[in-house]
């Protein structure tokens, strides 16, 4: 009873923890991908090209209740943060683990960088992260128990994985893959291990169903992600596994997927081990993203702690300031890396801290070479920014001509700002090629229009010129904390004189 409070009392500090470092009052500003995720929220239909439909209903719900403040749009992924931390508790339980293995997990998963930036951001990767995290706890529950019915939730959590992205694939092909290596090949011939794919299917249909009516525009999208993609190598991709999870991890769930696999008492789970081993191969294959697999990682913490203390329970020696040495180390060098995936640091401090720990390999390298802050902090900033000078140029129209103007974004990022803020500006909505604004439309986009063209480069020129009567830059967006590719001229394209079927079928760009 002792233990089971102690070890209550760790998991309510770890959820206090996450949701200090979660809503941290420093904000730079909305990331480019939550503007677009409002925009979907505002226009809610079973699918859209590049994000299914569950996570902008659920975010349509909470800004309905909460608005749209940042705190607010952060309430889910910070709740799926919680719910991760409770179940790894609940798993390091299952597994047998006492209170040092709970204190261990728990430590390892609050402060894992990558599951900060999780529970602090709203992406549909946070949902993503939730129903990974539910279907692995159906796994352990289906090893521990024997019990067929987890099949049956594990095809429910997959199901609703789906509708919030297709990553959940990868886990139920490692898990495939691995139930052949290991006795648990007998659930092949057990009817719920392929009820559980049908309740997947038929949860995911409605989004399948959207993609048929809409010209396989997701199909389309995918491709040409899957070009965008680039063969990092095993090392490569292993060494971004042991940055985005804390160094000094490592070794705990490297000793987790020992357990799982090779150890005598662990290997009853050796379902798990071999699962994150082919999700690994898969993500090679395939040239995933670094993160994919990284939902993953809070059940080899948890393996990884019940060794650590089965070890620590056989040993006669007196131990504990080991024990309590690597804990600490977790704590600091957990601690060290939250600057890193959130805004705790004004933006000038931040340059010379993510600067610090790249130059010590101690970081993904996901900048602009010519920019100072890593991507998830630089496309913070500038919207509010971009818009207020769109707004500029619209205004600077005389009315007459405010009433026939479009506004043209190359990509979703600026059309979803200047959505989210063209109420407090009196902008029109804006229209893109890029992604679900191509589903959209042109909106009032026709012959003699003029179009204010924001986003694009100096080679525009050739192809405005054509479309347009005549072309004027007329403004710049400039933010020195941007992303280059946020800082570009806006065109005043007056005339609009081509075909508005011809122009649009030009502007589609289904990728990243």
């Amino acid at each position: 009873m002792v233990k089971s409070s102690k070890s209550n009392i760790v998991l309510l500090i770890s959820i206090f923890i996450l949701l200090i470092i979660a809503f941290f009052p420093v904000h730079y500003g909305y990331f480019c991908d939550e503007l677009y995720y409002i925009s979907l929220s505002k226009h809610l239909s079973f699918g859209f090209v590049d994000v299914p439909p569950l996570m902008p209903l659920c975010l349509a719900i909470v800004r309905f209740i909460f608005g749209n403040s940042i705190t607010s749009i952060h309430l889910m992924p910070a709740a799926i943060g919680v719910v991760v931390l409770v179940t790894t508790s609940v798993v390091v339980k299952r597994l047998g683990g006492g209170f040092f293995a709970q204190f261990l997990a728990l430590i390892s998963v609050t402060l894992a960088p990558q599951y900060i930036a999780f529970a602090s951001l709203m992406t549909y990767d946070s949902f993503n992260r939730l129903f990974w995290t539910l279907a692995i706890y159906n796994l352990v529950m289906l090893l521990v128990s024997d019990n067929k019915k987890y099949w049956l939730y594990f095809g429910i959590a997959a199901g609703l994985g789906l509708m919030s992205k297709f990553d959940i694939l990868w886990l139920g092909a490692g898990i495939t893959i691995a139930l052949i290596f290991t006795s648990q090949r007998k659930y092949f011939s057990s009817p719920q291990f392929w009820l559980c794919g049908l309740i997947a299917l038929l949860i995911v249909s409605p989004y399948l169903i959207w993609i048929v009516t809409h010209d396989f525009l997701t199909i389309e999208y995918f491709v040409n992600y899957s070009h965008c993609l680039s063969n990092i190598g095993p090392f490569k991709f292993l060494k971004d596994q042991i940055i985005t999870m804390n160094p000094l991890t490592f070794p705990l769930w490297g000793l987790g997927l020992y357990y799982f696999i090779f150890n005598t008492e662990g290997r009853r789970f050796k379902l798990l081990g071999l699962t994150y081993v082919f999700i690994f191969i898969l993500c090679l294959i395939t040239h995933a993203k670094f993160y994919l697999i990284t939902p993953y990682y809070f059940v080899l913490f948890a393996g990884g702690a019940v060794l650590v203390e089965k070890w620590v329970q056989k040993t006669h020696m007196n131990i504990n300031w080991l024990k309590i040495t690597y804990c600490v180390l977790i704590i600091v060098s957990g601690l060290l890396f939250v600057p890193y995936v959130r805004p705790i640091l004004f933006p000038r401090v931040a340059v010379k801290y993510t600067g610090f720990l790249e130059r010590m390999g101690l970081a993904i390298e996901y900048r602009d070479v010519s920019n100072s802050l890593p991507q998830w902090f630089a496309d913070c900033f500038g919207w509010k920014q971009m818009t207020k000078e769109v707004a500029r140029v619209y205004n600077s129209l005389p009315i007459a001509e405010r009433e026939k103007t479009v506004i043209f974004s190359r990509t979703y990022s600026q059309a979803s700002a200047i959505d989210f803020y063209k109420d407090q500006y009196g902008l029109p909505m804006p229209i893109s090629g890029h992604d679900q604004y191509y589903v959209w439309g042109t909106k009032k986009l026709a012959i003699g229009s003029n179009v204010i063209v924001v986003g694009h480069d100096d080679d525009a020129l050739k192809v405005l010129n054509v479309v347009c009567s005549g072309v004027l830059m007329v403004g710049k967006t400039y933010n020195k904390y941007t992303m280059d590719y946020n800082n570009k001229p806006i065109y005043l394209c007056r005339g609009f004189r081509q075909s508005v079927n011809i122009f649009w079928k030009h502007r589609k760009f289904m990728s990243m």
